[in-house]
């Protein structure tokens, strides 16, 4: 990925010149995406952002002396020296963090799944569109060069006449996650910021999903078909379904996102 391409065209660095780019959550996928920005040559990494100390701590010293720590991403979003940012968070921010990256004049690489429920979509792609920022979602199976020049041999028959398609998936996690009760959180750990936009429900260590996914989970919920117009974003003529693309935030996340009047 170029990652000075990561830059709206009014803000495009000269040949000599690096992106400052700030990074938001360093879990397992965040401390992957420290590795490969710091690899990059246009790249400085200028900003880590945590809710949990321990691991601030621990990806500071990765991303090297001149990072600034924040275990609120509001300051690291109030940082004019970020001109970027990386957000690898877990799911149920996804959307509100890059609506508030974009507002605060930041270009965004965020981790997938985009959004949790199908509103975040169009409030993503509105705050992109109206800040003038570049988003990316990190569906690197779309993105990435090899992958379409493989989708163009097969299309231009290298490989002959596909007549069948063999798709298999697996994963196993031993010995698992199991069921552990609800607890509090670890110390070192704000785990209401952790919490974000949705209801308020105790901490649990297993706390740790694109529109189709969203429809498809409304269906089998409601027992029936639902019928999606693509062009308008609504659910036709079915009032009980359309009220699940959208979930309440809880305060002040919801305050936070009215104020965008997006």
């Amino acid at each position: 990925m170029s990652t000075t391409a990561a830059l709206s065209a009014s803000r495009i660095l000269g040949a000599n010149e690096s992106v400052q780019v700030g990074f938001i959550g360093y879990g397992l996928i965040g401390a992957q995406h420290v590795h490969d920005f710091k690899n990059q040559p246009d790249v400085d990494l200028v900003a880590l952002s945590d809710v949990y100390e321990p691991r601030l701590r621990e990806g500071l010293e990765v991303c090297g002396p001149r990072a600034k720590g924040y275990d609120d991403f509001r300051r690291l979003l109030d940082d004019q020296d970020v001109q970027a940012v990386v957000i690898s968070t877990p799911d149920h921010w996804h959307a509100l963090l890059t609506v508030m990256a974009c507002a605060a004049g930041k270009d965004v690489y965020v981790e997938k799944p985009l959004t949790l429920f199908v509103r975040e979509g169009p409030w993503m792609v509105a705050a992109a569109r109206r800040y003038r920022r570049v988003a990316q979602v990190g569906t690197q199976q779309r993105s990435g060069r090899h992958y379409a020049d493989a989708v163009n041999l097969l299309q231009n028959g290298h490989i002959g006449k596909i007549h069948t398609v063999r798709v298999g998936s697996l994963r196993n996690a031993m010995p698992g996650f199991g069921a552990p009760p609800d607890s509090d959180p670890p110390p070192g750990m704000s785990y209401d910021l952790w919490l974000g936009p949705p209801p308020q429900r105790r901490y649990n260590p297993n706390h740790a999903v694109a529109t189709a996914c969203h429809l498809a989970n409304i269906s089998l919920r409601l027992g029936r078909k639902v019928r999606w117009d693509a062009g308008r974003e609504e659910i036709i003529n079915d009032p009980e379904a359309s009220a699940m693309l959208a979930r309440p935030y809880r305060k002040p996340w919801n305050q936070v996102l009215e104020g965008y009047h997006l």
